[in-house]
Parts: C-alpha cells; structure tokens; sequence
C-alpha cells in the first residue's frame, strides 16, 4: 500500500499499409502516470492506529465493567449481611417491645397506668413492627441486587 504505482499507456494508430510509420502527429499517443499513494497510505496507516486504539478501549472498559461488576457484588454481599443483621436486630426489639406492650396493657387495665403512656408502648410496637419490616424490604432487595449481578456468566 506504500509503493509508487507507474501506469503506462500507450496507443498508436496503424495507418493503411499495416506498416509501422513514425513519422506525424497522429499516430502514437504514450501517457506515463508515475503515482505516490502518500494519502492513501497515511490513511491506511491512520485506519490501523485508530482501529487499535478503539480495540484497546474496548478492552479496558471490559476490564473497569468486570472490575465493577466484582466492587458491586463485595458491596451488595456486605449490605446483605448488615441488612440481615438488622433484621435480626428488629426482631428481638419487635419481641421487647411486645413484651412492653403486654405489660403496660396489664398495667392500665389494672388502672395503674394513663392512657398517654399507654399509647406511648402502642406508638412504640407500631414504631418496631415498622422497622421490622422495613429492614426485611431492605434484605430482599439486596437478594435481588445481589443475584442480579452474580447470575451474569462472567461473574460466576
């Protein structure tokens, strides 16, 4: 693709007697194109460097996407734990504030308690039962989260 190219051309016009007469204007016409594929080739070479170029960045984003793909499923893996951990956590104050709520219903029905502190121990079970379940939300999404990264093939 980088050497000259030299293109000749040549025609000549036999006259009546079929003989070869090289006298007079009419009869040859010769053309020599002598060309430098300069353009050509630093477009090839240009081509080549930008296509490349182009392999190497799809290569690192296919680095940084499995590189990303390995932060996001440390990171999900993590907030399942803390979510189940929570969740535990919610659970056993669910159950503490169940018991609080049993025994400060006792208390009033006994007429020992008002009735401010006892929808303070109803507020405080809603408050728990609430919690409970927004941290069970929280655990089921990052099961959701976390599969949808570890089903890929590459992450597997």
């Amino acid at each position: 693709n980088f050497l000259p190219i030299l293109n000749l051309q040549f025609n000549y016009e036999l006259e009546n007697d079929d003989r070869l007469d090289l006298s007079g204007d009419r009869n040859w016409n010769l053309a020599a194109v002598l060309t430098f594929p300069l353009f050509k080739g630093g477009a090839n070479y240009t081509n080549l460097r930008r296509s490349r170029a182009e392999k190497r960045q799809t290569e690192l984003t296919t680095y940084a996407m499995e590189d990303y793909l390995i932060t996001e499923t440390r990171r999900i893996s993590r907030q399942l734990i803390t979510s189940a951990l929570q969740v535990e956590s919610n659970r056993t104050g669910l159950e503490y504030a169940r018991e609080n709520y049993d025994i400060l219903r006792s208390l009033f029905e006994q007429g020992m308690l008002t009735s401010s502190e006892f929808l303070d121990a109803e507020t405080m079970l809603f408050s728990a039962e609430s919690n409970l379940i927004s941290t069970y939300y929280d655990f089921i999404t990052a099961i959701y989260e976390l599969n949808k990264y570890t089903t890929l093939k590459e992450v597997q």
